[in-house]
């Protein structure tokens, strides 16, 4: 249904540091519609403010942003939460850069674990309800609910959330060991 809409193709980079295995810099580079955009940004530079570089085409800029907490990527930040140890009731709470914004990630590890049914397979998951809040301006946010795998793979089985265009819902469709 999003590609009668919207025609996004691209890809995603996360470099990180080997010894601590955080993120020092993301990179993503879209087409939408034809229209292509790129942002870079710096996570490993100290203080408080995030910089974050972006391209429109031909049309370039800079933007920054305030950052209060420890802050991940998108994409390190999946890893992230796979790693980390996710115990019913633990909060969460960091600040996550993607879709050429700083957003705060608040959460909360489900009291129990659920069963999800999905084309991969049933699995047993942890499920984590979060609320994202923009940094720029938090009046404005989304609920996200993401679905971990509690074997030893700690795979991402599903997560629903909001775009601007409405809600939108991701599921495990392979997996391989």
């Amino acid at each position: 249904i999003f590609a009668k809409i919207r025609r996004v193709k691209g890809v995603a980079l996360s470099f990180v540091d080997a010894a601590s295995l955080r993120p020092r810099r993301y990179r993503d580079d879209v087409d939408q519609d034809g229209v292509r955009k790129r942002t870079e940004v710096r996570l490993d530079r100290p203080g408080p403010t995030l910089r974050m570089n972006w391209s429109v085409d031909d049309q370039k800029g800079e933007k920054e942003f305030t950052r209060q907490a420890e802050t991940v990527d998108l994409l390190s930040g999946l890893y992230w939460l796979r790693a980390a140890e996710l115990r019913p009731g633990a909060e969460l709470c960091f600040d996550l850069f993607g879709n050429w914004r700083l957003w705060r990630l608040a959460g909360q590890v489900a009291d129990k674990p659920e069963r999800v049914h999905t084309a991969a397979g049933d699995f047993e998951t942890l499920r984590i309800d979060a609320r994202l809040t923009r940094a720029d301006d938090p009046k404005l946010g989304r609920a996200m609910h993401l679905w971990i795998s509690t074997d030893s793979r700690r795979l991402l089985v599903a997560a629903v959330s909001e775009v601007d265009l409405g809600p939108v819902r991701a599921m495990l469709v392979r997996a391989s060991d």
